[in-house]
This record gives C-alpha cells, structure tokens and sequence, in this order.
C-alpha cells in the first residue's frame, strides 16, 4: 500500500521540484542581470577616478613647475 501511495505522489513531488528549480533558475538570471549592471556602474566609476586621478596629477606636476620654475619636459630653467 505505501508504494501505490509513493507512485501516487511522485508526480506531485517531481512537479514541485520543477517547479521549485524553475523559480531558483528565473532568480538566477536576475541576479546575473543586476550583477552585470552593478559590475557596469562601477567600471565607470573606476574609469571616471582614474581619468580625475590623471587630470589631478597634471595639475599637481603643473603647480610643482611654478614653484620650482621648471618648464614642462623640454627643458628646465630654473631661477
């Protein structure tokens, strides 16, 4: 009797398992969507420092010139 009753529900059961890997697959690929859209968001975050960090740099370098009277790479003249 308990086997008919375990043949009975295994159609259940595998259909709740299908189910239930459907449902973890849909939230799968959400994740991936928003890991790829925060993995974006933060490679333009990057870009925009190291791009900041550059123009800073050139700035520091430009301020250092006038202290030290240096001019550029060509050459320097120094008072």
């Amino acid at each position: 009797m308990s086997e008919e009753i375990k043949n009975e529900n295994a159609p259940q059961e595998k259909g709740f398992f299908d189910k239930m890997k459907d449902t973890f697959e849909d939230l799968k690929d959400k994740a991936e969507e928003v890991y790829e859209k925060i993995e974006d968001k933060v490679e333009d975050a990057w870009d925009a420092t190291k791009e900041k960090a550059g123009e800073l740099k050139e700035k520091i370098a430009d301020k250092i010139d006038d202290i030290t009277g240096e001019v550029g790479t060509e050459g320097a003249v120094k008072k």
